[in-house]
């Protein structure tokens, strides 16, 4: 039986490159924002109102975006290692469950690096935004693609659900 993965394979590998380069922008921005943090601008702004936690400063802001940034990665290796086992139909829950929460602080990190970069500027801070940005999207998308998959279980053609009691009709119950 075939999945839709196996049915369009083109599709979800253009959606897990462009998650891939959206990653390695994000990497970029979040490390190159990091390593400029102790310049006076972004001192200056003391991260008030910004960020996740309030008011912070660089090694605290720069704690939460890391670990959003692995916890992406972990999904992407992970979806990766279902597709080259082609089981992306079944295990589609799982999938699902750990694409549902990254996607929500993935747009919380979008947000921050947005408002960060409209106080700081840089390229830094804006490459860090459009990496959030795009993975968010990415996101999106592929849980919508992850969620049409096929679980590999179909019912017969003719099914028929009083078949399947003993003595072939449905049976009200009568409560006691």
């Amino acid at each position: 039986m075939a999945t839709r993965t196996q049915e369009n394979p083109k599709l979800y590998i253009v959606l897990l490159v462009y998650q891939c380069v959206s990653w390695l922008v994000f990497l970029g921005g979040v490390a190159s924002s990091q390593d400029n943090c102790s310049s006076t601008d972004f001192e200056a702004v003391r991260f008030n109102q910004t960020i996740y936690f309030g008011q912070s400063n660089c090694s605290t802001f720069f704690g939460f975006p890391w670990w959003i940034c692995f916890y992406q990665l972990f999904f992407l290796i992970i979806a990766i290692f279902f597709t080259i086992r082609d089981e992306l139909g079944e295990q589609k829950l799982p999938l699902i469950a750990i694409l549902s929460p990254l996607t929500a602080l993935m747009m919380n990190t979008a947000n921050a690096f947005v408002k960060l970069a409209a106080e700081v500027g840089g390229n830094q801070t804006n490459t860090a935004a459009a990496g959030a940005i795009m993975l968010s999207m990415g996101n999106l998308v592929m849980s919508y693609y992850i969620g049409l998959q096929s679980e590999g279980m179909q019912l017969p053609k003719s099914f028929n659900p009083a078949a399947a009691s003993p003595r072939g009709t449905i049976e009200a119950v009568s409560p006691q």
